[in-house]
Parts: C-alpha cells; sequence; structure tokens
C-alpha cells in the first residue's frame, strides 16, 4: 500500500505565481516533494474507477489551504505520483518574484535598496533598521527579496537561503527576526506541541516548510528549508499524515481495509480536509 498528499495553496488570485500544489509523501522516494502550477480546469485529478487509486473527496469553496490523499494498493509510488501530477508545470528550482502578493510594494523597496547601496561608498551591508525607517520597506519585504534572490543577506537569523551572487546589493538584519515576519500571512497552517517541543507548518515562498522550537528557546528554527525541498517531503508528509485527524484516519482505515471491497467513500472521511490557519506563537 502507498500513500501520496497533493496540498492546494487556493489564494483566489488565479496566478500562477500565486497558487501551488505540492505533492509529498512519506514513503522511502526520491524526491519526496514536487512543487508544480495548479491545473484550474482540474485542481485535484479524479482517478477511474478501475485504477486501484482512491483519494478523499475535496471541495475547493474559498481561499485558503486544501488537502487531497491518494493510496493505493495496486500501483507503485511512482505510478501513483505520476497519476497526480501527470499534465502539471514543475515549479522546481523556482523561486518566484512576487510571491508575496504585493510587487508594487516590493520592487518600491528593492528600488530605494538598489538606489542607496549605488550611492554609498563603503563595503559593508545597508542595517534593515536604517532600511525600515523612511517605510519604503519593511522586514517581511527585506526577507521576501532575499527569498526570491533580488537581494543578498550577510546574515540570516536562522533561516536560510540558498543563493549567493556579490553583484547584488547585501542588507544585514540587525533586528530580531520573527517566524510572522517570514511565513504567508504571518501564520501556521498546523501547530502541535509534543514533549516539549513545538512544531508547526507554514508556507514560505510558495513552499511548504516545517519549523520547531524547544521548550527552553524563544526563536523558532527552520526543520526543512527553502531551496532543499526534494530531501523534505518525508519530514512534512509524516508531520501531517501524525496531527491531522482526518488524514489520518483515511490512511489506517486503508491500510486495514481491503481496498477492492470498500473503496474510501465508506471509510466515513468528510468530504472537505482543509489545513486551517493556527495563529502564530512568537
Amino acid at each position: 500500500m502507498v500513500c501520496l498528499l497533493a496540498i492546494l495553496l487556493y489564494t483566489g488570485t488565479r496566478l500562477p505565481q500565486k497558487d501551488r500544489l505540492i505533492i509529498t509523501t512519506s514513503a522511502y522516494k526520491y524526491p519526496s516533494y514536487g512543487n508544480y502550477e495548479v491545473n484550474y480546469n482540474q485542481l485535484f485529478p479524479v482517478p477511474s474507477p478501475n485504477s486501484g487509486i482512491y483519494r478523499t473527496r475535496i471541495t475547493v469553496d474559498r481561499p485558503g489551504t486544501y488537502i487531497t490523499v491518494y493510496c493505493s494498493n495496486q500501483v507503485l509510488i511512482n505510478d501513483l505520483w505520476s497519476f497526480v501530477s501527470n499534465g502539471l508545470t514543475s515549479l522546481r528550482g523556482r523561486l518566484d518574484a512576487g510571491f508575496s502578493n504585493n510587487e508594487s510594494s516590493e520592487n518600491e523597496c528593492l528600488n530605494y535598496v538598489n538606489n542607496l547601496y549605488r550611492e554609498k561608498m563603503e563595503i559593508d551591508p545597508l542595517l534593515v533598521s536604517d532600511l525600515i525607517v523612511p517605510r519604503y520597506c519593511t522586514k517581511r519585504l527585506l526577507i521576501s527579496l532575499v527569498y526570491q534572490q533580488r537581494i543578498l543577506s550577510a546574515n540570516w537569523q536562522g533561516f536560510t537561503t540558498t543563493y549567493s551572487n556579490t553583484l547584488y546589493p547585501t542588507v544585514k538584519f540587525d533586528l530580531p527576526v520573527e517566524i510572522a515576519d517570514v511565513v504567508l500571512d504571518g501564520q501556521f497552517l498546523m501547530h502541535e506541541c509534543e514533549a516539549g517541543r513545538q512544531e508547526a507548518l507554514a508556507w514560505n515562498q510558495g513552499q511548504l516548510q516545517l519549523f520547531r522550537r524547544e521548550s527552553f528557546l524563544h526563536s523558532w528554527a527552520e526543520a526543512t528549508k527553502v531551496g532543499y525541498e526534494p530531501y523534505t517531503g518525508r519530514l512534512i508528509a509524516n508531520f501531517i499524515q501524525s496531527h491531522n485527524a482526518q488524514v489520518k484516519k483515511f490512511v489506517q482505515k486503508f491500510t486495514i481495509e481491503d481496498g477492492e471491497s470498500c473503496v474510501p467513500h465508506c471509510f466515513g472521511i468528510p468530504d472537505k480536509i482543509s489545513l486551517g490557519h493556527k495563529g502564530l506563537l512568537t
């Protein structure tokens, strides 16, 4: 038996650079995480009755994050992945400009940084505390520009990027970076606390990302890193399957029941599985 998760970020804008479909699995597969453009004609593919593939049913009726579970006891994980991703455009390796849905503000901030960087004679980085005073830039805008590879960060306060180019303006975060400044809408999708450790799932620059915080620490740290997605799928899938009750129930039932005699609609799974936003603890 194999299963995978299809996770949709639906912003309501119907713009390819804003919406995402993430495919991930806890199975031993590389890569175990895929990032794709959304097919608006069919947000989640529907398997044929004799395909041996079953899924949870889904209704997308407003902006948010939605998840569908696909399982099969007849096909291999690579075949299941191919079915869900068939016809989709992969976004692997791309960090799209303007993902924050605030492109005009990002461009204004970038122009301000570029002008200051050209005017200054020293090679030292621009301090973030100086950049946000005139209100051209905010920490969120600067962080987004760093992730988009449009400016560089001399230090990153626990958050990692995978790009460097000495021709680009460099900034230094001399102010604390809270997780609310980093993740989409400043919100978690899921947040759990076990044995003194907090774990949370959120969107960051069009990618799903796990964060952790130990009980004796104030700040959050990245459990998975943007730019290393092929390696992170199993961690994300295991987190969702362990802590989302509806996903967990479906996978467990599918494992126990005979898929040929009891297809998932008799498992009592609701039509809608949504990862509701949960507020941040900073």
